[in-house]
């Protein structure tokens, strides 16, 4: 008798970033929608609102809040994003206190994330790697006055980074601080975290399936999605070509990024609820 190979999914750790003039009700969307279907989900905020502790939303789902504290001083954005990354992995990564979690996804607050599609994308992905996925773009800036066209892995997207990755942040925190808060880029937090990570050896990994189409998606424009590119624009995809930015999606999308509310539910809708009638003999 054959027997089957159980296929073993990655345990994903979802942290939410949020902005917080939206705690109060952008989240609240999330969790009725695609929140509940990771391992373990919590907000990262830098206020001391406890935002979910009233209505529905707390029978649904139990979501922990990590405020990062300034002490008074004003963080740039990279900077709450190493230090949640270290109380993130002491809390949930650390194998001395024997926590679960193969890989963090690290979202915005006005995104949608199809779990189920990100654990089948990871599965064959090894989380002992230094390496972090999601949407490749392009950033132009110059080095010793040359301007250079550099990859990097947009944020608002959402990005996820394996346990080792987060670790190797941790075991070289010191360093993160020192060279990379500063505010260079306007704030470009994403682009300061791509150049960091590939100082210290955390590759920035290939994102498209197995049929070379994207499923970290950016923001949804409808230009984008119907149209050619302009050059401008062309220049900030790291996939060029003749297709739209529809061709060019995968049939297992991951993330949609700059999604308003009503859209939440409506994708929702889409992937848990609906379905497509197929009749081959019709």
């Amino acid at each position: 008798m054959e027997t089957l190979k159980v296929i073993e999914y990655p345990k994903i750790l979802c942290a939410i970033f949020s902005h917080p003039k939206k705690e109060t009700s952008t989240l609240n969307h999330i969790i009725r929608t695609w929140l509940t279907h990771c391992d373990k989900a919590l907000f990262i905020t830098t206020t001391g609102e406890n935002f979910h502790d009233k209505g529905e939303e707390k029978k649904m789902m139990r979501i922990e809040v990590i405020k990062i504290l300034s002490n008074g001083e004003k963080m740039s954005i990279f900077t709450e994003t190493i230090k949640s990354f270290m109380i993130l992995y002491n809390k949930f990564f650390n194998n001395t206190i024997g926590q679960k979690y193969d890989w963090l996804l690290k979202v915005n607050d006005n995104s949608f994330v199809v779990i189920e599609n990100l654990k089948r994308f990871l599965r064959n992905k090894d989380k002992n790697e230094s390496i972090y996925y999601g949407y490749n773009s392009n950033f132009n800036e110059k080095d010793n006055k040359i301007l250079l066209n550099r990859k990097y892995i947009t944020g608002g997207s959402g990005y996820v980074i394996s346990k080792n990755g987060i670790k190797n942040i941790i075991e070289k925190k010191n360093f993160f601080l020192k060279n990379c808060s500063k505010e260079i880029f306007n704030g470009f937090e994403d682009v300061i975290i791509g150049r960091c990570f590939e100082k210290l050896g955390i590759k920035g990994g290939n994102s498209k399936d197995e049929n070379g189409l994207e499923t970290f998606l950016p923001p949804i424009n409808k230009k984008k999605y119907t149209l050619k590119l302009s050059k401008f624009e062309e220049m900030y995809n790291v996939f060029p070509g003749d297709k739209n930015e529809c061709q060019k999606m995968s049939q297992y999308p991951i993330s949609f990024h700059n999604i308003i509310p009503e859209n939440l539910y409506i994708l929702n809708y889409i992937f848990y609820n609906g379905k497509v009638y197929i009749n081959k003999y019709d």
